[in-house]
């Protein structure tokens, strides 16, 4: 719940500070293309924050590595971390845009 509510938070101020300071819009006359671009970039804002915690917990829930021992390894500095990241905000930003 909190990586739900601190992302959400994210993605809807890093959607209105794009449009507003990047694109430099109004929200409510903003043109159709920077509401599509904020919201994919806004997307990728949010994905780059709950990828992290989504690899522990589906770490966790597989049974591959307990907490303590993904601490113990190097998993933080490991390539394991960052698979399908690349796929991950390519999607976010089309399904936010």
């Amino acid at each position: 719940m909190l990586k739900e509510s601190s992302g959400s938070a994210l993605y809807y101020g890093g959607y209105y500070v794009i449009l507003t300071k990047l694109f430099k819009q109004k929200r409510e006359t903003a043109a159709t293309w920077s509401q599509i671009l904020s919201g994919g970039f806004a997307g990728i804002l949010y994905q780059s924050y709950s990828y992290p915690f989504d690899t522990i917990k589906t770490n966790l829930q597989t049974g591959h590595k307990t907490f303590q021992e993904m601490i113990k390894s190097k998993f933080w500095n490991t390539s394991n971390f960052r698979n399908g990241l690349k796929v991950s905000l390519l999607r976010s930003f089309i399904v936010d845009a």
